[in-house]
């Protein structure tokens, strides 16, 4: 939600716009794209992998894969993972 938009979710999940939305733009408090809770839907989706694999090549964008343990902390231009594991 705190991304550009949510092109990623409507490619893997469009049974989901159950409203028609056109638009997918989302906050874009910045440009990280993330897909979170990821080894969790993993496990249920074992496609997933592939599916965000080929959405990055197709458009160019890279998706940072956080588990349920990691975060990201936003500041500025700092980014850091903070991971509850460590």
């Amino acid at each position: 939600m705190l991304g550009p938009d949510l092109d990623l979710y409507a490619y893997l999940y469009p049974e989901d716009n159950t409203e028609q939305l056109a638009s997918t733009t989302a906050i874009n408090a910045t440009t990280i794209r993330i897909y979170p809770h990821y080894d969790v839907h993993c496990e249920v989706k074992p496609q997933l992998p592939q599916l965000i694999t080929d959405w990055e090549h197709k458009t160019g964008v890279t998706v940072k894969r956080l588990t349920n343990n990691q975060g990201l902390l936003v500041h500025g231009s700092q980014i850091k993972m903070i991971d509850s594991d460590s």
